[in-house]
């Protein structure tokens, strides 16, 4: 039989027996996360140059139909 030791012993134990493991997760759910933002960014640029677009159409378009 193995020898659990004292309390103090077994208290140890409760470090994180794959730091690098985790470490590894966490770093790519950072990248996954600035990816989502880096790709939010881009629509919404895009959304906001397709809404330029179509306000300065409509008012091409009221203007001819005005004139």
């Amino acid at each position: 039989m193995r020898d659990l030791g004292t309390e103090a012993d077994v208290e140890v134990g409760l470090i994180d027996p794959h730091p690098v493991q985790n470490a590894r997760k966490l770093a790519c759910s950072r990248d996954a996360a600035h990816n989502m933002l880096d790709r939010l960014a881009i629509r919404r640029l895009q959304a906001r140059k397709a809404d330029r677009f179509l306000t300065r159409s409509n008012k091409l378009a009221a203007a001819s139909q005005s004139a």
